[in-house]
């Protein structure tokens, strides 16, 4: 539990070094002497937690102005997490595109354009799984076959090579690096002859450290709206041709840049690959933070990879095992996200998608959250993992006390403080306010309601572990429901569907749940699987096994000094353990 004596109890009751724990008032009558914890007894932490809730909700408040909420809200709370303070003016200078981006991606929401691209990626990947080899749309056309029977996909690494300034959690933080390397050897020592599949966002091209100059260059060459230099509005979308060519090369030098410091970091990775690429045992699938098209600015890193490393890039990968039909379908994922989609007239990725990483991520521990091993160790320490299928659709928070409609911001309520509101329905109140769906599952702070029925236990996950940089927020960005629904409803009712393997959402999934919204009923979805990340959890590289017509989720975490597998099988809405399985 996120309580500090040190950092919460002494500064808000006013202590000074010599105190005991039992002076601590716990309840305070308007006309007599406040009741110790000496003399009431009782959980202390029962009396705390409520108490320092509120105390850290009242140092957020007090953290931003009214003139810039959302720009100072988000940078407070990235204060907590990667934001030094060298580079909130760079912060400042990026937001811009942050905000405008989302006005742009609620705009396209509205008007049916990216729900409209969505159905089309359901159907362009159901095409593929029915082998149509007239598929050529962009982050879908490059399609590539294999008869293998035995596959071990990995997605997610994100590979960074920052300077001190920000942390690299794939090696510095987490040392995943040294891990997958040992997981690779063991699969290059296997008799079996597993085909390595790397599923996407192996190197982390997208990331960067601004400086408040490259910042303020990248804002004055995005063109304005209308083409009038004095307009403040950005001409979304991002698109390529002359009006955004200087943003694009600015934006491109960095990240070739990125990609060769990540080359440069990482020789043994490359060279265990080749191995594989040797025994012809090697497929790379593009993510959407290394999508390398066949595209201005883009091929010039597809072309370096294949130049330094001899690496192809496919989009997307049909397995048919021994011959036969396809069973597998395996895409990075991205193509199913409305900020990442790439394939229909909007390049939604370039304004949307992208804007966010480039500007907002990497002071919020880079690619989405990342979990420590004091999460990790529960879970591979015979725990289980949530398999639920995420809606990615955010709740709408309602203002009763000062309206009878939805506040689509929550902002009257968190302008004027509005705190009990707030609490009554939390969890809603920060999913709206955030945009998204939030994953409250990783919270221990999301347990019970307040007496009145209202959710306090969104507002303790933020107070007691947002705010005190202990837990960032996982977003459900991309809907997993509408993703099988779009995907069976291609294929005709009793025929086998090909089983859909992506990754994009860090999560694993197998089998996994949701509720169907006429029964009610928490039922499965055979068909779709999910790789997990090998690079977002500490000690603990999630992936997919294919063997034949059989796939599981696997795990590889060093477990008292041994290279552990783990085999999960799904049970109702949980991933358990099957087999646990020390390798050396």
């Amino acid at each position: 539990m996120p309580i500090s004596v040190k950092k919460d109890i002494k500064p808000h009751f006013g202590f000074g070094d010599n105190f005991a724990l039992g002076d601590t008032p716990v309840f305070i009558p308007l006309d007599k002497p406040p009741v110790r914890y000496r003399d009431a007894g009782g959980s202390y932490l029962g009396y705390m937690k409520p108490v320092i809730a509120q105390y850290h909700w009242d140092q957020f408040y007090r953290s931003w102005g009214v003139g810039h909420i959302q720009r100072d809200a988000a940078k407070a709370v990235s204060r907590k997490f990667d934001l030094p303070s060298g580079l909130e003016a760079a912060f400042d200078e990026l937001w811009d595109f942050v905000k405008q981006a989302r006005k742009f991606e609620c705009d396209k929401k509205s008007d049916g354009t990216i729900s409209g691209d969505l159905k089309t990626a359901y159907h362009l990947a159901a095409q593929l799984a029915k082998g149509d080899s007239t598929v050529k749309d962009k982050t879908f056309g490059r399609a590539v076959q294999r008869t293998d029977t035995k596959f071990v996909i990995f997605s997610d690494f994100h590979m960074t090579a920052f300077d001190s300034t920000l942390p690299n959690y794939y090696f510095d933080v987490f040392h995943n690096d040294q891990l997958y390397l040992q997981v690779l050897d063991y699969y290059l020592n296997t008799e079996d002859g597993f085909c390595l599949v790397e599923n996407g966002d192996v190197e982390d091209c997208l990331l960067y450290v601004p400086s408040l100059s490259e910042a303020q260059s990248r804002r004055a060459a995005a063109p304005p709206k209308g083409g009038d230099p004095e307009q403040n509005p950005i001409d979304y979308p991002v698109m390529n041709g002359a009006d955004w060519d200087d943003f694009l090369q600015r934006r491109y030098l960095k990240r070739l840049d990125s990609q060769n410091n990540i080359f440069n970091r990482f020789p043994e990775y490359y060279r265990t690959v080749k191995k594989f690429m040797d025994k012809k045992k090697y497929i790379r699938l593009a993510g959407n933070h290394d999508s390398y098209l066949d595209e201005d600015h883009e091929r010039d890193l597809r072309d370096n990879l294949k130049k330094l490393h001899g690496i192809d890039v496919f989009d997307a990968l049909q397995i048919k095992p021994g011959g036969g039909a396809i069973k597998y379908l395996v895409l990075h994922g991205h193509q199913f996200d409305g900020a990442c989609m790439q394939h229909g007239q909007i390049p939604f990725a370039k304004s949307c998608g992208e804007i966010y990483t480039e500007c907002l991520s990497w002071a919020n521990q880079g690619a989405d959250r990342v979990w420590t091993e004091s999460d990790t160790k529960l879970w591979y320490n015979h725990g289980s993992f949530a398999n639920l299928l995420a809606t990615e659709k955010p709740s709408n928070y309602v203002n009763k006390s000062h309206c009878h409609d939805v506040v689509p911001s929550g902002a009257f309520d968190l302008i004027f403080d509005s705190v009990e509101d707030v609490k009554k329905d939390s969890r809603s109140f920060i999913e709206t306010l955030l945009g998204a769906q939030i994953g409250w599952e990783y919270f221990e702070n999301c347990q019970g309601e307040s007496a009145d029925g209202g959710k306090t236990d969104g507002f303790n996950a933020f107070t007691l572990e947002v705010w005190t940089g202990e837990e960032m927020y996982k977003l459900k960005h991309m809907n997993e429901v509408d993703l099988c629904d779009g995907y069976a409803g291609e294929f005709d009712e009793g025929s086998e569907i090909p089983t859909l393997i992506v990754g994009h959402t860090h999560e694993p999934r197998h089998e996994a749940m949701y509720k169907d919204s006429k029964s009610g009923q928490l039922q499965s979805r055979k068909f779709y699987m999910n790789s997990g990340s090998a690079g977002r959890y500490e000690n603990l590289i999630w992936g997919i096994e294919i063997e034949g017509d059989s796939a599981k989720v696997i795990s590889y975490s060093n477990i008292n000094g041994t290279l552990t597998k783990i085999e999960w099988k799904p049970q109702g809405a949980r991933l358990e353990h099957a087999n646990v399985i020390p390798i050396r």
